[in-house]
């Protein structure tokens, strides 16, 4: 269905109405990764055929500056336009260390990377990323999922994890 054009006289149903509300999915619980292998996380949408959508996914990730976060989009007839910001990989004092940070704009299929912290342990650290943007749906059945790992494997003993509960979002809002 697409965005309704409202005329006078026009008779308003439920999907009409419904069709602009702000979505959101929540990652519930932590999910580990112990290897540089992406794995499918909670956050996993499915969308209406020929339409744009805004999205905004707010990242929460604990990892060790040895091993970085990763996280790339899988899906089918979906097509992103993404701006992504995250902690640049590297070494540093801390947690609250001043480090710079990575503005990209990926291409579609492209894996993002997000740095991590040289406490330990690093789990103890929560750190986020921001990934934004417009989709566009092709035909057929349009999905996406939030795919994350490690970003090396240096420090094996210290895993990578994205962050449940309140922490890891996902929100969708057609617009077209």
């Amino acid at each position: 269905m697409s965005i309704p054009q409202w005329y006078a006289g026009q008779v308003i149903t439920a999907d009409r109405l419904n069709a602009r509300n702000l979505n959101i999915i929540e990652q519930s619980g932590n999910q580990i990764a112990t290897t540089t292998s992406l794995q499918a996380s909670e956050i996993t949408a499915s969308f209406e055929p020929g339409a744009v959508y805004a999205y905004w996914c707010y990242i929460s990730y604990t990892a060790h500056f040895d091993n970085d976060f990763q996280w790339q989009w899988a899906g089918t007839n979906v097509t992103l336009a993404s701006f992504t910001q995250a902690l640049a990989p590297g070494d540093n004092t801390g947690h609250n260390a001043s480090r710079p940070s990575i503005f990209r704009r990926p291409g579609n299929t492209i894996v993002r990377i997000a740095g991590g912290t040289s406490n330990l342990p690093a789990t103890s650290v929560n750190q986020t990323a921001y990934d934004a943007g417009t989709l566009f749906t092709g035909s057929g059945d349009p999905t996406i999922t939030l795919m994350f790992a490690k970003y090396s494997n240096e420090t094996e003993d210290q895993p990578t994890t994205l962050n449940g509960g309140n922490q890891t979002r996902f929100l969708y809002q057609r617009i077209a």
